[in-house]
This record gives C-alpha cells, structure tokens and sequence, in this order.
C-alpha cells in the first residue's frame, strides 16, 4: 500500500528536499503493529501486538494469527508469522 513514510531511525516523517517522502507503507505498518499494544491506537483500540510483551517467556499460541489479522485489517496481505525458539519474528 502507498503511503507516508516513515523515518526508521526517528519515527518521525520522513522528508527529502522540503517534501513527504510517499512510497510502499507495508514494512512499516507491520513493524508499528509489532511495537505498539493494545490500547496506543486511539482510532482502534484492539491494534496492536506488543511483542515486548513476549520478550523472557513463551508466546500465546495464538499470537501469530493475531497478528497476520491485524495487518489484514490495515490492508496488508501476510502469508505466514513465525516465532522462533530465541524469539526472532519472521514474517512473509
């Protein structure tokens, strides 16, 4: 999906020569639904996967179809989300 971007160092939008930068918003929508909890999202309360929440301990099992749901929801298509055993999230 087309979109703003974001700076990912900062968070912040992402500017070049005094304008937006506007270009594929895929990448970045899951990785803030990754960062943020349930609650952050003021328009939707129910976004957000906190995956800090898993850091030290086992996951919900359900947690991945959580999470290839929500980015769904915000228009992007997830074939599969993996967490493996020393934590690493992969999804494709």
């Amino acid at each position: 999906m087309a979109g703003i971007l974001l700076d990912t160092s900062t968070g912040d939008l992402l500017i070049e020569d005094g304008a937006l930068c506007l270009g594929d918003t895929d990448s970045q929508t899951v990785a803030l639904l990754l960062q943020t909890a349930k609650g952050e999202w003021k328009e939707n309360v129910k976004l957000g996967a906190d995956a800090r929440s898993m850091l030290g301990g086992p996951h919900d099992a359900f947690w991945t179809q959580e999470v290839k749901r929500m980015a769904q929801t915000q228009g992007v298509s997830i074939e599969k989300v993996e967490v493996e055993d020393d934590g690493t999230i992969n999804i494709y």
